[in-house]
């Protein structure tokens, strides 16, 4: 009876021995990362998707904008043509005034001829002004909104050829001609156009991207 207590005995402990040489063989088994990290990596995976989103249609926005106001704010064919000869037109008109200028230095230059000039000047800038003005009010409104700073100062220059008409009409309704001050109005004219004509200029150049 001892004998066989003794030998039982000795069986359990090799039991228990084999079981732990066999655990210690297999070394530790990998732990698996806690299902509630991978989701918390998931969602700030998909927020910063989400926020980079916005940031790519913004800046196609941008850009869709831009090329829709470069479009809409550059003129037609026609309207590139109608320019063109807005600058052409005041151009001549200018030439003209300083061919009158020199007139006025003739002694024999007298109130019939300053009313013959007068006059020819006078349908001349009207029909320069109905001109601008068609070729302004043809522009939509971001195209003159782009130009206004230069219709403003075409408008300044338009104003002072016309008070230099109403001066030297005024003069000659009086029944007086003074010829250096009648050619002295010719001439402020001819630099007010060529300010006018200087802004034609420049809106070609912007256009152009010079």
């Amino acid at each position: 009876m001892k004998l066989f207590r003794i030998s039982t005995l000795g069986l359990v402990l090799a039991m228990i021995f084999g079981i732990s040489v066999s655990g210690s063989g297999q070394g530790k088994p990998k732990t698996p990362a806690p299902k509630g990290d991978t989701t918390r990596q998931q969602d700030r995976d998909r927020i910063q998707d989400k926020d980079r989103t916005p940031d790519r249609d913004q800046d196609r926005d941008r850009d869709q904008d831009r090329i829709r106001d470069r479009d809409y704010v550059a003129l037609t064919d026609a309207q590139r043509d109608q320019l063109r000869t807005r600058t052409q037109s005041t151009e001549e008109l200018h030439q003209r005034l300083r061919t009158m200028a020199r007139e006025y230095d003739n002694a024999g230059f007298g109130m019939n001829e300053g009313r013959q000039n007068h006059e020819r000047i006078r349908n001349q800038v009207r029909t320069m002004e109905q001109d601008h003005e068609r070729f302004r009010l043809g522009l939509n409104e971001q195209q003159r909104a782009r130009f206004e700073h230069r219709f403003n100062h075409m408008n300044e220059y338009r104003e002072q050829i016309n008070n230099r008409l109403r001066l030297m009409e005024q003069q000659m309704n009086e029944g007086q001609f003074d010829r250096v001050r009648q050619r002295n109005w010719v001439r402020d004219m001819e630099k007010a156009l060529d300010k006018w004509q200087e802004q034609y200029r420049k809106m070609e150049k912007e256009l152009n991207g010079t």
